[in-house]
């Protein structure tokens, strides 16, 4: 699809960043980068239906539905 390989590479971001060691750092600075790629991602889906307008509804919808973004 348009925007799979962007989506791809997120998500292997957001692995690493869930996999990343939390020792010696306080909650918050554990789940930040976590909260920062999920944010992204979902901007990145809002922007190509919206903005752009690089991806259909039902790619939209389907996104959402399968919690690619907010």
């Amino acid at each position: 699809e348009e925007i799979e390989p962007v989506l791809m590479d997120m998500a292997n971001r957001m692995k690493d960043a869930e996999n990343e060691p939390h020792e010696g750092k306080r909650k918050p600075e554990a789940v930040w980068p976590i909260y920062r790629i999920h944010h992204e991602m979902s901007r990145y889906i809002y922007e190509a239906f919206y903005k752009k307008k690089e991806i259909s509804r039902e790619l939209y919808d389907y996104c959402l539905r399968e919690k690619w973004g907010d």
